[in-house]
């Protein structure tokens, strides 16, 4: 009887494990479908981000060292 008892406690937790998983299965899924939405309306697709990604990361780095280039630094020393 102990033994059935220990089963049933088994075969219950096992559903509600069941039962979270596939909840934060839909949960993930909805969200997977949120970035593709957000990528297409962005013009990307999830294998292309990465690239695009640095393209963007090196026209700041391009634009903030023109914008450095500009600064009258010499002339900002003694302000300080």
């Amino acid at each position: 009887m102990e033994d059935l008892k220990k089963l049933k406690e088994a075969i219950d937790k096992c559903q509600s494990l069941r039962q979270m998983a596939l909840g934060r299965k839909a949960e993930l899924e909805k969200r997977q479908e949120e970035l593709k939405t957000r990528f297409a309306e962005l013009g990307l697709t999830p294998e292309a981000a990465p690239a695009r990604l640095a393209e963007l990361q090196e026209e700041i780095a391009a634009l903030t060292r023109e914008i450095e280039s500009k600064i009258p630094w010499e002339l900002l020393k003694g302000r300080g």
